[in-house]
């Protein structure tokens, strides 16, 4: 992997292996340290840090990768299952992790380092440690990102200190027979439910907006009603010679290495030393691009194609226009912010038809909550009564449909909202009604008509698997919710 120049950075280094460029883009990207510019520091347990300092963290863990160490990086990263999984969570779950193992007074030692080392995947052969394997990956893998054997070794003590942490948080966190059997019937109990359907559009196509409410909205929202900022970007490419490409192995890498230093010493002198973009580039025998005006939603073509190009050209700014290297493939990329159209007013006129949709909306919103609470108790009257739910949706005007039977486990692909169906109606009994659910469309209620018995020979035949694997999600629960609480404690906060 080719990691990317910094500000301040000397060197630009590059891995042995090529295809490694691909495995750990996701994971070791600096422009993925989202909440911070070189300007930011970052202030945790009360020291400061800066945008160097943690990058210097999330180099060294792409190293992680390499090594297989899935469920280290997962769980620093929030686990398999967070929405957004971002470098800037494991460096903040590894401060966090350091903190804490020193506070309870744990510190791997050298033996158990040495142990889990020669534990590693890439240093097996035929399931035994191979010693060979170990120096090979310290002369190539650690020498080329400029690591010494000790990156491993506090690799391998985060790890360690790690796996305790959480063998201390689950050593309690079992799940009685009962809570099994419970979650089972939650996973795959059968339900059969009914429906009814308010649809938004059926309220909004008789509401009519005044010139009056118009003229409120856009006078109240003006400063919300702005044209997109708008960029030209000037920009050099450094790119391996043709007979360059041509090479394979190492004598590749080795030319690939001298492009990306050129890109690095390129960067350095408009960054550090302030030089000329274009008049460095014509020192450098190189030819100044530019693109066309581009906004976010509509990225030069040619550009957009970088991982986090948007971020990038969008960050930077009229007194600070230069970017760092940015590496796709085997070219790189420097950036320089040539013209900047910030974003405007818009007149009326140009935002009407956005106005009018608005309200459209928000009024066949407010109305569609009045008839819902309404349509609401008049259910419950006629269902008190003894009236089925389908002949009260009649009497009401509404039309029950009767849904696929879904369980959590197996449901149909088709069965539109199902996740908020599912949920609305799994804590209510047989033959009573849900809450209004609110979707994109409109909204529902449902009706549960019928749930299976639970089949015993099943569950006879699953549970102990079923109740590992309930086990194993609490778990990653239970350390997720602990990093984010201790997160909390520690006071993080970027300026």
């Amino acid at each position: 992997m080719i990691t990317q120049i910094q500000k301040h950075q000397q060197k630009f280094l590059i891995a042995i292996l090529v295809v490694v460029i691909i495995a750990f883009t996701w994971l070791y990207n600096p422009t993925q340290l989202d909440q911070l510019n070189a300007n930011n520091r970052a202030i945790i347990y009360g020291k400061t840090l800066t945008l160097s300092d943690l990058q210097r963290e999330a180099r060294v863990y792409s190293l992680a990768r390499e090594l297989q160490m899935f469920d280290f990086v997962s769980t620093l990263m929030g686990g398999i299952y967070s929405q957004q999984p971002t470098v800037e969570s494991l460096i903040w779950n590894l401060l966090v992790l350091r903190h804490e193992a020193k506070a309870l007074q744990i510190e791997p030692t050298s033996g158990e380092i040495a142990k889990a080392i020669r534990a590693l995947p890439p240093f097996q052969t035929n399931g035994a440690f191979d010693p060979k394997k170990l120096e090979q990956f310290k002369a190539e893998a650690l020498a080329s990102r400029g690591f010494s054997p000790a990156q491993l070794d506090d690799l391998m003590r985060d790890n360690l200190r790690l796996a305790k942490i959480k063998a201390l948080l689950q050593a309690t966190s079992g799940m009685s027979p009962a809570e099994i059997r419970k979650a089972y019937i939650s996973v795959n109990q059968r339900t059969a439910v009914q429906a009814v359907y308010l649809q938004k559009a059926t309220f909004e196509k008789n509401i009519s907006v005044t010139e009056e409410q118009i003229s409120k909205y856009y006078e109240e929202h003006k400063n919300e009603l702005l044209s997109e900022e708008q960029r030209v970007l000037r920009y050099v490419v450094f790119s391996l010679p043709e007979e360059a490409s041509k090479m394979e192995g190492q004598q590749q890498i080795q030319e690939l290495q001298k492009v990306a230093d050129r890109a690095s010493e390129f960067t350095q002198k408009v960054l550090d030393e302030g030089q000329n973009f274009d008049k460095l580039a014509v020192n450098y025998k190189l030819e100044v691009q530019e693109t066309p005006l581009f906004t976010a939603a509509a990225l030069d073509p040619t550009l957009g194609k970088l991982d986090n190009f948007s971020k990038i050209a969008f960050s930077l700014t009229l007194d600070d226009p230069d970017s760092d290297v940015i590496q796709h493939e085997d070219t790189f990329y420097v950036l320089h912010l040539e013209k900047l159209v910030p974003k405007e007013i818009l007149p009326l006129e140009k935002t009407r038809e956005k106005i009018v949709q608005t309200l459209k909306d928000q009024l066949a919103s407010e109305q569609l909550q009045l008839e819902s609470a309404k349509l609401k108790k008049a259910f419950e009257e006629r269902l008190a009564d003894g009236t089925s739910f389908a002949d009260a949706a009649t009497q009401l005007g509404y039309q029950a449909v009767d849904l696929p039977i879904f369980s959590q486990s197996d449901h149909p692909e088709e069965l539109a909202n199902y996740f908020e169906i599912a949920r609305a109606v799994s804590d209510i009994p047989v033959t009573s009604m849900s809450e209004f659910v609110t979707t994109p469309e409109g909204g529902l209620f449902a009706y549960v008509k019928q749930r299976d018995p639970l089949d015993e020979a099943a569950f006879e035949k699953e549970k102990k698997t079923f109740g590992e694997n309930l086990v194993q999600f609490k778990n990653r629960a239970l350390v997720r919710e602990w990093f984010r609480e201790r997160q909390k404690a520690a006071n993080l906060e970027i300026l």
